[in-house]
Formats: C-alpha cells, sequence, structure tokens
C-alpha cells in the first residue's frame, strides 16, 4: 500500500499562488493558526488534509465562478419568486458564501 504523505513547504506554496490565496487567507479559511505554517516550512511538510482542503477550495471557486457567469445570463430570463427558503437550505450552503 503507498504511503500517503502530506505537501512539501514548496508545493504547498505553489497552490497557494495559483489559487490566488495568500498565507493569512488560508489560515482564516482553515482554522490554522499563522505560526503553525511556520511548523510546516520547518518540517517541510504539511499534513495530509492540507492538499484536499485545497482541492476542495479550486472546486468552490469554480462553482462560484459559474454560478455569477450564469446568474448574469439568465438575470433578464429568471423570474424571482417570492417563496421562503426550506428550513434547510442555510444549512446546506456552503460555508463560503
Amino acid at each position: 500500500m503507498k504511503e500517503i504523505k502530506g505537501l512539501t513547504y514548496n508545493k504547498f506554496n505553489e497552490y497557494l499562488d495559483y489559487l490566488k490565496l495568500d498565507k493569512k487567507a488560508f489560515c482564516a479559511l482553515s482554522g490554522v493558526a499563522y505560526q503553525t505554517l511556520q511548523n510546516w516550512k520547518q518540517a517541510d511538510l504539511t499534513p495530509v488534509w492540507v492538499q484536499s482542503w485545497l482541492s476542495l477550495f479550486n472546486i468552490y471557486q469554480k462553482h462560484s465562478k459559474l454560478k455569477e457567469a450564469l446568474e448574469i445570463i439568465f438575470k433578464g430570463y429568471a423570474k424571482k419568486q417570492d417563496d421562503e427558503k426550506h428550513p434547510l437550505e442555510n444549512e446546506l450552503e456552503y460555508p463560503f458564501n
């Protein structure tokens, strides 16, 4: 069985650059203390969960851009509904909205 490892610190920085996410924003969104990043730098290794978190953030960004584009396209066609949201809808919203 292949051993699962975290990202090297350089690869972590490459992902942050690609996502246009600075370290302070990453810490704020993920709940990681900024000092923890220094520990990762010294170890040259992130925890295993970091790569999947960054992948999900990437998917979220793409989804948000698509949603914005569709809202612009259908703005003139969409009929506003006065219906109340389903009580569970707020619980199912993306955490970054």
